[in-house]
Order: C-alpha cells, then sequence, then structure tokens
C-alpha cells in the first residue's frame, strides 16, 4: 500500500472514530455559543485546507434542517438558523432569493454556529463521501514529534515530510495557541529550505548546551535546526498548529479554541504514528496519532518517524 493509500484509509478511520467519540463524549454535545467563532484571527478566516472546506459548506448547502440537525447532529438552532439563511426571505429551498454559503466566513456569521458545529460538519461530510482528499493529501506536512521536558528549554518539535514531492517550507508556519486563546498567540517560519519526501526539519526553543543543567538535553540540542524561541515555549494545555500561507490547518497538536482541563502534553514526548494530519477542529486524543515516551528518551529526534501506531 503506499502512503497515499494509507493516508486515505487513516483519514477515513479517523472520520469514523471521531463520529463515535463525539456521540459518547458529553463535552463534544455541548452547544455553542450564539456568538461562537471557529475561525483562526476572527469570523474572516478559515480553519480548514480548502478541500475540507469545501465539503463542509456542501453538507450545510444541502441537507435540511432535520438532517443537519439529527444527521449531523448540530444544535436545533444552529440548523434552523442555517436553513432560514440558505433558503432566504420566502424560505423555499430552490427560488431566487437563497443564499448558498460561499465560504466559512458566512456559515461561522451564523447564530449558535461555531466550533462545535463546525467539528460536527466536517465529520459528517467525511464519513458521507463529501471530500475528495486527493487534493488534501497531495503536499503531507505533519508534526512528527513533540517533547515537553522538565526545565525551560526541554521543548522541541519535529516536522515531517509524509508526501511524495518536496515542500517549501516558507509555505508554512508554526503557531502556537496558548491558554484560553482561540487564535493563534504566536506565530514563527519554518525557515526557507525545501523540505524532500520523507525526511525531516527540527525546532526547539533553545539550541545552546548547557551541561550543568542539562537544559536542554544535549541530544535535543544537536538535532535541533532551527531556534525558534517564543514558538517553542509551550506548556502542557497549549495547542500547537502547522499551517500554510494560505490561513489552514495542515496538522495540529489539539485543537483551536479548546483548552485541556490539565495539562495533558506536559512532561512526555509523542512520536507520530499515524500520519493522517488532525484538522485542529475535530475531537481530538493525541493517542490516536503517537505513541507516548519519556521526554528524556529523545534518540529518535531528527529521524523519519515510523508508520504504524500500537
Amino acid at each position: 500500500m503506499s502512503r497515499h493509500d494509507f493516508s486515505l484509509l487513516c483519514l477515513a478511520c479517523l472520520a469514523a472514530l471521531t463520529m463515535l467519540a463525539c456521540a459518547g463524549d458529553p463535552e463534544e454535545q455541548a452547544s455553542d455559543a450564539e456568538d461562537a467563532s471557529f475561525a483562526l484571527g476572527g469570523k474572516a478566516d478559515s480553519p480548514l485546507e480548502p478541500a475540507h472546506a469545501s465539503g463542509v459548506l456542501l453538507v450545510a448547502n444541502s441537507l435540511d434542517e432535520q438532517g443537519l440537525d439529527d444527521e449531523v447532529g448540530l444544535d436545533s438552532r444552529a440548523a434552523r438558523n442555517i436553513i432560514a439563511h440558505r433558503d432566504g426571505a420566502d424560505a423555499v429551498p430552490g427560488s431566487s432569493d437563497d443564499e448558498l454559503f460561499d465560504s466559512l466566513a458566512e456559515l461561522d456569521a451564523i447564530k449558535w454556529v461555531g466550533p462545535n458545529a463546525l467539528a460536527r460538519l466536517l465529520s459528517y461530510a467525511l464519513a458521507n463521501g463529501y471530500i475528495d482528499d486527493s487534493a488534501a493529501t497531495a503536499n503531507c506536512l505533519i508534526i512528527s514529534e513533540y517533547i515537553e521536558g522538565g526545565g525551560q528549554y526541554n521543548k522541541a518539535i519535529e516536522i515531517f515530510n509524509c508526501g511524495a514531492q518536496p515542500v517549501d517550507l516558507r509555505e508554512f508556519s508554526i503557531c502556537l495557541v496558548r491558554n484560553n486563546d482561540t487564535g493563534c498567540s504566536v506565530r514563527a517560519d519554518l525557515g526557507e529550505a525545501s523540505l524532500a519526501p520523507g525526511s525531516v526539519s527540527t525546532l526547539c526553543r533553545r539550541k545552546a548546551f548547557h551541561p550543568a543543567g542539562m537544559d536542554p538535553l544535549p541530544q535535543l540540542a544537536q538535532a535541533c535546526q532551527l531556534e525558534r524561541a517564543a514558538a517553542m515555549s509551550f506548556s502542557g494545555d497549549d495547542r500547537l498548529l502547522l499551517m500554510r500561507a494560505d490561513g489552514s490547518v495542515a496538522d495540529s497538536i489539539g485543537r483551536i479554541g479548546f483548552r485541556p482541563l490539565e495539562s495533558t502534553w506536559s512532561n512526555l514526548r509523542l512520536d507520530r504514528c499515524n500520519f493522517t494530519p488532525a484538522d485542529g477542529v475535530s475531537y481530538y486524543d493525541h493517542e490516536d496519532y503517537f505513541r507516548v515516551g519519556s521526554p528524556y528518551s529523545i534518540a529518535g529526534y531528527g529521524q523519519a518517524p515510523t508508520a504504524g501506531c500500537p
């Protein structure tokens, strides 16, 4: 099986798992606030890549109110408002005053539509054939390792080209979402290199090795290519997003607008084993994507990951 086929298979599996998780998780059943936004920098930005955004809009433009309510699982007020906007003043679908959704910003402006609604729409679109992921998987760039160890400077990530073509890293950036922020608290570039298929690039908070405190660890300092102090100053409840130049999410650790109730990613190492990108808005469990290990055993940092989770 090719890496492309593997990615598509994993994406289908993730969609099914996401729907099951959302159905059984009380937190995921919570409604959005009336004026909630799922965008990174306000209601004008898109948190999804184009193929996924198109699928979400197709669902919003196709299903009737009962389908949005019962099948997708939207809050009834969100479903009702989507239909009211879409069908126009005469409330008749297919008439001259219809106003179909042309962008995520237009959908996001609807009352009671926020990150929970977007996650349900995306899960439904993935599970029901509304999204063609051939374009989405053409350039595959993911966060392949995460290190959050003791001290101030044992913080680092690794970026992996899981696609079949070289990737221009100038077209991507890393976004740190701190604490209760719902957009990028800090953003940093990934350098000017072209990353070959199967290769990795490494970022850390500090490259200089200090023997007295082992902070950062010598292996981390030696393997780190780019020092990005502000973006790599994350804690265990901060989220990391790998962003494209168009503002869409290529991959993530955690969800944009949801701060974990505890320091979920504190004092651990995450090694990527599922190369399916995370979208930054759907239900997220790091163990669906990574093997979990000690942040003090980082011999694999700077080396390409191996697919296949336990």
